[in-house]
């Protein structure tokens, strides 16, 4: 679903002038459809991350969140915002504001489960979400460096 959504995105905001260069419109360049699929995807993928945080308060205290069944598709949604930062700015991000808290309590919950994780050592080896996703131009870059 999250690998559509992103698609749907990428596609309403470009457009091929080759076959090997793609051309992103700003949204003064783009048609009043196109407009309106990139905000209600946008606004689809930040209500998407929003849910997948929600239940991470719901969990009993002491399981591990390093098992939780979301990580995947919260790690890809966060690639995509690594690499496109401005999508905070959107109203869809920016009126959620219950990401934040969730994403705070999920990380730090992680990060005592990966205490001594060796992070150097496989930094660039791809997790299999990534492996799924390779070639996927929409986060390619993000995904380009891994071995």
């Amino acid at each position: 679903m999250l690998a559509i959504n992103l698609y749907a995105l990428h596609h309403a905001g470009s457009c091929i002038v080759s076959e090997s260069q793609v051309t992103t419109f700003t949204n003064k360049q783009l048609s009043a459809d196109e407009q309106r699929v990139k905000c209600l995807v946008t606004d689809l993928l930040a209500g998407s991350l929003s849910a997948y945080l929600l239940p991470v308060y719901t969990l009993k205290e002491g399981d591990p969140l390093i098992d939780y069944f979301a990580l995947p598709a919260i790690k890809l949604t966060l690639d995509w915002i690594r690499m496109k930062p401005d999508v905070l700015l959107d109203s869809a991000f920016t009126t959620r504001l219950q990401i934040w808290p969730s994403l705070c309590k999920l990380l730090n919950g992680v990060q005592l489960s990966l205490a001594d994780f060796m992070a150097d050592t496989y930094k660039y080896v791809p997790l299999p979400e990534d492996q799924d996703l390779q070639g996927f131009i929409p986060l390619e870059k993000a995904l380009g460096k891994l071995r």
